[in-house]
Order: structure tokens, then C-alpha cells, then sequence
């Protein structure tokens, strides 16, 4: 498992992520909990959607974990 951690958007290593893909394929988990000191609603939900849309125009295919529900 390799992580790629990032504290605002998808950082400044994009070089690193678009490495990843040729080395491990373009699945990716993106894990939100970060933002859960803010209530749930559209602000939050479109921060996540921001996210995800970020690394599929890197070419990824995000999936969300949501560690609230494991």
C-alpha cells in the first residue's frame, strides 16, 4: 500500500500522482474525514466532489471511503 497524503487538494506533487498511475493503475481512495469538523451539507459535499474532480483530470478513478462508516 502507498499513501499519498495532501492537506490541501491534491498537493504539490501531481508529478508524483501521475508516476503512480503508470506504476499501480488509476484506482485511488480519497478519504475525507479530515473535513469532519464541519457539519454535513452542500459546502462539504461539493469540497469532496472538488477533490475527486482534481484527480480524474490527473486521470484517476476516485472512489470515497468515509471512515465514519466502516
Amino acid at each position: 500500500m502507498k499513501l499519498y497524503l495532501s492537506s490541501y487538494r491534491v498537493g504539490n506533487e501531481t508529478e508524483e500522482l501521475v508516476k503512480w498511475i503508470s506504476e499501480k493503475g488509476n484506482d485511488i481512495i480519497v478519504i475525507p474525514n479530515a473535513v469532519d469538523v464541519f457539519s454535513d451539507g452542500e459546502r462539504k459535499t461539493l469540497g469532496i466532489k472538488d477533490k475527486c474532480k482534481d484527480l480524474e483530470e490527473l486521470g484517476f478513478k476516485p472512489k470515497v471511503l468515509d471512515l465514519r462508516r466502516c
